[in-house]
């Protein structure tokens, strides 16, 4: 355990080291200057402009004109164009309809099926085998881990 703690202890001032170092200047670097914009300095921010003072609304005369009427136009009516005519040959000949393919030749689907109906293709299969896997693989590595630990603490 204790060179665990080690291990910690020189990363930890690794970090550290590397905390307290100067970054590298970056201007310095082959190839930063693609990454830098090179703005002109044209002398700073000029002051800005001051806002324009609203001018007080100019009373309008009054008249005695009466304005002359105005003849109603109607909207003008824009032909639309019309659809290309369909020039490609028609799929399915004589409107006959087209049969869908059977399911039960795909591969899948047919495995599907049988593994329902509960074929002896796939006897084995199950949750249980897995279960009774898993339980091996902790048994083999529990094993080898006592036998490891008996051997660590012997040395």
């Amino acid at each position: 355990m204790g060179r665990y703690w080690q291990l910690i202890g020189t990363l930890a001032a690794l970090c550290a080291l590397a905390l307290m170092m100067p970054l590298p200047a970056s201007a310095g670097c082959p190839g930063c200057e693609e990454y830098n914009l090179d703005l002109p300095d044209d002398g700073g921010d000029p002051a800005p402009a001051p806002a324009p003072v609203p001018a007080a609304p100019v009373p309008a005369a009054p008249t005695t004109e009466v304005p002359a009427p105005v003849a109603p136009v109607a909207p003008v009516e824009v032909e639309k164009p019309a659809k290309p005519a369909d020039t490609d040959a028609d799929p399915v000949p004589n409107g006959k309809a087209v049969k869908p393919p059977d399911l039960a030749s795909v591969p899948a689907v047919a495995a599907s099926q049988a593994s329902k109906t509960g074929s002896s293709d796939g006897a084995g299969a199950g949750v249980l085998p897995l279960a009774i896997a898993m339980a091996v693989v902790a048994l083999v590595g529990g094993f080898l881990g006592a036998r490891r630990q008996r051997s660590a603490d012997g040395s």
